[in-house]
């Protein structure tokens, strides 16, 4: 047991320190790795579950309706939004520790969260398109829904150009991603 045990540690000291720099295909993991939680990190702000106003859950807690349909779909909506930070949250914790062998298994399972994140906006847009008043007051928001929004663009560019590279450089391992840019209200 204890040399299982010195042996794996060797061998995970071994694949990040001197691995890194010694196998070309090591050394690309662990850039994209570092780039996934780069992009990831810059993407923290849009699933706060603290309460920033620009969080998905914070940008459709605004949205208050006086029609209680709307309000329902809404509210469902909003815990859509709360399990995906939490399954965010989950995924951003664990990104922090990953083993560069597992990056296109995180790189995936981030692409479905921003996938995720994006059909709930969907259905929320599809909810309040009846209402051009809400839209506007959630547009004159600049801490709310047009800062999400430039997080969101901008997470979804970087992480194509980053599957892109992957997919080239280590193929097989990486999938080459593309996004939709969110609905517009």
């Amino acid at each position: 047991m204890i040399k299982e045990l010195i042996i794996g540690n060797l061998a995970t000291w071994f694949q990040k320190y001197l691995g890194k720099y010694i196998f070309p295909k090591t050394k690309i993991r662990w850039k994209y790795r570092d780039k996934l939680l780069e992009i990831s990190d810059y993407f923290n702000e849009a699933m706060d579950t603290w309460g920033k106003s620009c969080s998905l859950s914070a940008v459709l807690k605004s949205a208050k309706k006086t029609d209680r349909t709307e309000t329902i779909k809404i509210q469902c909506q909003e815990e859509k939004a709360v399990i995906l930070e939490k399954w965010y949250a989950s995924l951003n914790s664990r990104l922090n520790i990953a083993n560069p062998k597992d990056i296109a298994k995180y790189s995936e399972e981030f692409a479905q969260i921003l996938y995720q994140a994006h059909a709930i906006f969907g259905d929320f847009s599809q909810v309040i398109r009846g209402n051009p008043k809400l839209i506007e007051t959630l547009k004159m928001n600049d801490a709310g829904y047009p800062y999400f929004e430039k997080i969101y663009d901008r997470t979804i560019s970087e992480l194509e150009k980053l599957s892109k590279e992957a997919s080239k450089k280590l193929k097989g391992e990486f999938k080459d991603y593309h996004f939709n840019p969110l609905p517009k209200l």
